[in-house]
C-alpha cells in the first residue's frame, strides 16, 4: 500500500462498498488492531432493471420474486452482474 493509505481508489461490484487498509505508518508505530483499520464508502453510477412476479399465496398474503441486469461504472470500465429477490408482502 502507498502512504496515501486510504486515498487509494477503490475496486468492486457492488454500487456502495467498504474499502478496507492497513496503514504501513502505524504498523512501525506499533499500533494494533482497529487501530490500523481505515474504510471508505463510494457511491458509483449504476442502473439496474428489474421484473417483478408477485403471487397471493394465502388470503392478503403475497409471495414476491424480482431478478434482473445491473451495470455499474468504476474507473471508466463498465462491470455488470445480476440481481435477485425473493420477499413477502401483504395487500389487503
Amino acid at each position: 500500500m502507498n502512504d496515501a493509505g486510504d486515498r487509494s481508489k477503490p475496486t468492486g461490484l457492488k454500487r456502495m462498498f467498504r474499502a478496507f487498509g492497513a496503514r504501513i505508518q502505524g504498523l512501525r508505530a506499533g499500533l494494533m488492531g482497529a487501530d490500523l483499520a481505515t474504510s471508505a464508502t463510494t457511491p458509483l453510477p449504476a442502473a439496474d432493471l428489474e421484473a417483478v412476479v408477485s403471487v397471493h399465496v394465502a388470503g392478503p398474503w403475497l409471495l414476491s420474486l424480482s431478478g434482473g441486469p445491473s451495470a455499474l461504472l468504476s474507473d471508466g470500465a463498465v462491470l455488470g452482474g445480476w440481481i435477485a429477490q425473493l420477499g413477502a408482502g401483504w395487500q389487503p
